[in-house]
Parts: C-alpha cells; sequence; structure tokens
C-alpha cells in the first residue's frame, strides 16, 4: 500500500476501537483501488465557457449539467465489479454466505443501463436515485452498506479527479473576490456536503471547505452557518469534539438538527488525509455524541 496512505490510517487508529481501525484499512484499500482504476478511466471536464461560469457561482447550474461527461456504460459496470470484488475480498470471509452469494451476483451489465450511465456523467445524484429506484426489490441495507457505496466510488474512478481540479479552479476565483461560495451545494455535481475542512490561508484567514458526499470535490463556503438550513445565528450553532481531539469536530446546527464532521487541518493540501478516511474518524465521533444525546436525563 502507498507509505502516504499507510501513515493516514496509523495516525487516525490512535484511541479509536479495533473496529473503526478494520474500517480505516478496509477504506484505504478501496480508495487505493480507485486509484488505480483512475490511472485507466479518468475523464476530463471541457471548460467552462463565461457564462457557465456564472450560472454556477451563482447556485444556477452545475459543472456536470453545462459541460456533460461521457461515461461509458460497460466502462462503469466494469469497475462497479473490480470495486465489489476489492470490497469483498477484505470483508467476504465475514459475511453472511446468502449475502456474499447475493453480492457476488450483482448483474452491474443490467443494473448500470444506458440512462443510469448518462446521469452518472451529469447528475450524479439522480444516478444514484435511479439505481435505487431500479434495484429490484435489493434489500435496502445491501444498498446502503454495498451497492450506493461502490457506485460511489465508482463515480470518482471517473469523475473525481477533475471535479476536484474544477472545483479548486472556481474557488481561486472566490477567494480573490472575497466570495466562498453561492450555495451549499456542490458547484460540479450538486451533491451534499458530507464534511468540512477549515484551514487557514495566507491572505484570507480561516476558510471553510465544504466536502461533496457524491463526487469528492471541495468548495469554500461561508466560514459561519448551516450549509443544510443556511442559518448564520450563532446562538444555533456550536462545535462539539472530544477534549483530546480538537482537530475533529462537529458543527452542530440545533435549528435543524443536522450535523457537519469537520476537520481543523494544519497540513497543506499535498499532505492532507484523504477525506475519506477522515470521514471514518469522524463517523465515529458523531455515532458517540449521537449515543450520548439519546441518554435518559436522570
Amino acid at each position: 500500500m502507498d507509505k502516504n496512505l499507510e501513515q493516514a490510517v496509523e495516525q487516525l487508529s490512535k484511541g479509536v476501537a479495533p473496529e473503526t481501525v478494520h474500517v480505516l484499512w478496509l477504506m484505504a484499500e478501496t480508495l487505493e483501488k480507485t486509484r488505480e482504476l483512475s490511472d485507466s478511466y479518468s475523464l476530463e471536464i471541457v471548460d467552462l465557457t463565461p457564462e457557465s461560469v456564472e450560472r454556477v457561482k451563482k447556485g444556477e447550474s452545475t459543472v456536470l449539467q453545462e459541460s456533460p461527461v461521457a461515461i461509458d456504460r460497460a466502462s462503469l459496470a466494469a469497475v462497479c465489479r473490480e470495486i465489489l470484488s476489492t470490497l469483498l475480498g477484505k470483508v467476504g470471509k465475514d459475511m453472511d454466505p446468502e449475502v456474499l452469494k447475493m453480492l457476488e451476483g450483482i448483474d452491474w451489465d443490467a443494473l448500470v443501463d444506458d440512462h443510469a450511465a448518462t446521469l452518472a456523467g451529469t447528475r450524479p445524484q439522480e444516478f444514484l436515485n435511479y439505481i435505487y429506484d431500479n434495484a429490484n426489490g435489493a434489500d435496502p441495507d445491501t444498498l446502503s452498506r454495498f451497492i450506493f457505496p461502490v457506485l460511489s466510488w465508482a463515480l470518482r474512478v471517473f469523475i473525481g479527479n477533475a471535479a476536484k481540479q474544477k472545483a479548486a479552479s472556481l474557488d481561486q476565483d472566490s477567494l480573490e473576490d472575497r466570495k466562498y461560495g453561492y450555495k451549499p451545494h456542490c458547484p460540479i455535481c450538486g451533491g451534499d456536503p458530507v464534511m468540512a475542512r477549515v484551514s487557514e490561508t495566507n491572505f484570507n484567514g480561516s476558510v471553510r471547505s465544504l466536502v461533496c458526499g457524491t463526487c469528492g470535490a471541495s468548495w469554500y463556503w461561508n466560514r459561519i452557518g448551516c450549509p443544510y438550513c443556511e442559518t448564520n445565528a450563532t446562538r444555533d450553532l456550536r462545535y462539539v469534539h472530544d477534549k483530546d481531539d480538537l482537530d475533529h469536530r462537529l458543527y452542530v446546527c440545533d435549528h435543524c438538527g443536522e450535523i457537519l464532521p469537520t476537520v481543523f487541518e494544519h497540513e497543506d493540501e499535498f499532505n492532507r488525509t484523504p477525506d475519506e478516511l477522515e470521514l471514518v474518524k469522524l463517523g465515529d465521533l458523531q455515532m458517540a455524541y449521537e449515543a450520548d444525546q439519546e441518554k435518559p436525563l436522570n
């Protein structure tokens, strides 16, 4: 495995449960596989016109709607098979034999039809919804634990690199204009944020980036405010964290009840821990927080 990934897992594994360590290694293996596949399948997004850029920055459209990517249906199905094979190679031996047999028997060529492939390159969130609606009665737990993650990883194989590059170019304009994004959804694909990063810049102080849960792109947004309900009322917003770890926090909105896992980073973008691994650590923190909220008052 890549040494940087190994070091990231070892760093995040400190003080967490063995089950979490197992998930971290599994995510690292899958991330490495997607990087390998990206070398063969990664696609480029054609440059946008100035008019298209303005529509994207105003939240009227997305990069992929303005500049669609043509994802080959057969290639998408093949990538899904490769990623699932990697996952099952790590966890298959511990699974219920019937569930394992069902997963190994998924017909990706049938599941990913022509319309699905088109949506994947234009409206990725609708692509996931379309698969959900056409999964032929697949168990919801299986969908959420295996099929959706595989599809999400596969999307990033094709558009992940280009999405991050395009988001970075858009954000450079935003920083120069002192505008940290107009809308809380992803400017590349329209997906919702699953985490945030707070970092220091040389000229603009502390800034916050939201990270898309669909394509993996990140974009600047307001330093203060809930990206889900867009409230800026500070009385409704607070950070929760473990007393021994100030870098991993939960941004809790008491107005809408949503939680935004957040990393306060000290590394530059070339040395940062991958979002996929940070989300495992943040997921542990969120589960602990939510469990604590459910405790009855004495």
